[in-house]
């Protein structure tokens, strides 16, 4: 009777170096593609500055309407508007909102660079 002799099992410890190639490639692919869509946020960021600017406006145009109200001429069609109690008139509004003239409308009430820095028309 011939001798049985027991089968040597070959476990594998790791990966092999083609294995980890492969891997390598497929994740380098994988970024290649999903990249651009992380690395290009400019479009967002414009429309978040955008949104913050159009905020700014927004709440300056509501102070400038209380202060008209307060001094009476929230239902006057084309009124000037003192703003710091000088005696002067600061902002010309229409039915209490600054107007969108850009020398003396909702350019005055932002930033003293909001007229230079931003452009806008007032013609339809």
């Amino acid at each position: 009777m011939a001798a049985i002799t027991p089968l040597k099992i070959n476990k594998q410890s790791g990966f092999t170096l083609i294995e980890l190639i492969i891997v390598i490639i497929i994740l380098g692919i994988l970024a290649v593609t999903a990249a651009p869509k992380f690395i290009d946020m400019s479009g967002e960021a414009n429309i978040a500055i955008l949104k913050s600017v159009g905020g700014a406006i927004k709440s300056s145009g509501q102070l400038v309407y209380a202060k008209a109200s307060i001094q009476g001429l929230d239902s006057t069609e084309l009124a000037n508007v003192g703003l710091d109690g000088d005696g002067t008139s600061d902002i010309e509004t229409r039915y209490g909102y600054p107007s969108g003239s850009r020398n003396n409308g909702i350019s005055k009430a932002m930033s003293d660079d909001f007229a230079t820095d931003w452009i806008w028309s007032t013609n339809n």
